[in-house]
Formats: structure tokens, sequence, C-alpha cells
């Protein structure tokens, strides 16, 4: 039975190292995604805010030619 038990416990251990393992590139997998997701957003902000920019010195430009 002490060999039973013992064998249990490795088991248990692998069990629980190759959750562990798995849990822990499933958070690096969330950290990666959700940092994408972030930086999508900053340059999305940017661009249009850069654009906007764009709009409004082009036609400052057209009315100081005019």
């Amino acid at each position: 039975m002490g060999n039973k038990q013992s064998s249990n416990c490795l088991n248990g251990s692998e069990e629980f190292e190759k959750y562990n393992l798995e849990r822990k590139t499933t958070l690096r997998q969330n950290f990666l995604c959700n940092l994408l997701r972030k930086s999508r957003w900053i340059t999305t902000f940017f661009t249009r805010t850069n654009k906007k920019k764009e709009r409004i010195d082009f036609r400052s430009l057209n009315q100081s030619i005019a």
C-alpha cells in the first residue's frame, strides 16, 4: 500500500506541474493578447488624432493661400 500511495503522490505532482505549465502558458497568451489589443487601440487612437491634425493643417493652408 505504501508504494501505491507514493505513486499516487508522484502522479498528482506530475499532473499539478502539467496544469501549472498549461496555466502559465495560458496566462502568457492572455497577457500577449491583451497587450496586442492595447497596442492596436493606441495605434488607432494616434492614427485618428494625426489624421485630424492633417485635416486642420490642410484647411489652414487653403485659407492662407486664398
